[in-house]
């Protein structure tokens, strides 16, 4: 979605929040496509920092 809006219209998430006058707090994503990503992302480990290295 984020590319696309820069794409046709030229605009940041900052600026286009700026120039319809939507708060810093706007979800530029809908709230079950952002879930949904977010448990993928969740299922192939990412997000996550690298685990300590235990000595054997």
């Amino acid at each position: 979605m984020r590319q696309g809006r820069r794409r046709a219209r030229g605009a940041s998430p900052e600026r286009y929040r700026e120039k319809w006058g939507l708060p810093l707090a706007y979800l530029m994503a809908a709230a079950a496509y952002a879930a949904q990503r977010s448990e993928l992302a969740k299922l192939h480990g990412l997000g996550r920092r690298a685990a300590a290295k235990t000595a054997a």
